[in-house]
């Protein structure tokens, strides 16, 4: 799984906060959002409980990384590679393998897939200021929650160099992937918060509406 770093909104079940071009500027204490104070815009301060974020495209960007892995994949079953990397971002390996491939290969070629993708996963970086910007939580609630396997998760992160979470909700974790809010739902609960007590920083449109649905 990846996801196309867009510059799309994070939402906590309905409010919406612009999080820019997922570059972040240092959140104002208490609060997750830009404290454009004093550089002649205005900020946007999003009160909450907890933060969960999605990962790819959000805290790591592993555009590049995902479409060396699947255009491996693609190629080994003769498939157009640009035309599988549009079904991947925000949806977990084992849906995608399901649109692509008859039930007797699946298990087979999605083995294979997430194989690939560990392989390549040395290659991610973090999304400028994401670093920064968990530092700045202080001790805050906060998951992250991926359509990515949780070794995957693990590491896209340590390649990244940043640090594990507390709580992570993975394709592993759930019966049902993004638009689906199950996610989203198990890591509030995890952190012991409503999920309309979150702030959700996303970038895909299946993630938003999951964030929304939660």
């Amino acid at each position: 799984k990846g996801t196309r770093p867009t510059g799309d909104a994070g939402h906590d079940g309905g409010r919406a906060g612009h999080n820019g071009d997922m570059g972040y500027d240092r959140p104002a204490i208490g609060s997750l959002g830009h404290d454009d104070r004093g550089r002649g815009r205005a900020g946007t301060v999003l009160s909450c409980r907890g933060v969960l974020f999605d990962c790819d495209g959000v805290l790591v960007d592993s555009l590049a990384s995902v479409a060396s892995a699947w255009g491996r994949w693609a190629g080994g079953l003769g498939l157009d590679p640009e035309a599988v990397s549009s079904l991947v971002h925000g949806r977990r390996s084992v849906d995608t393998v399901a649109l692509l491939v008859p039930e007797p290969q699946r298990a087979r070629q999605l083995a294979l897939i997430d194989r690939y993708e560990i392989e390549d996963a040395a290659t991610v970086r973090a999304i400028a200021g994401a670093a920064a910007l968990l530092e700045s939580l202080s001790g805050a609630p906060w998951a992250v929650v991926t359509s990515g396997r949780t070794e995957l998760a693990r590491a896209r992160l340590r390649a990244a160099g940043l640090p594990y979470p507390a709580q992570i909700v993975t394709a592993d974790d759930v019966a049902q992937g993004k638009p689906d809010p199950e996610g989203y739902r198990t890591a509030a609960a995890r952190l012991g918060i409503a999920p309309s007590e979150t702030v959700v920083v996303e970038d895909q449109p299946v993630g938003i509406r999951a964030a929304r649905a939660a």
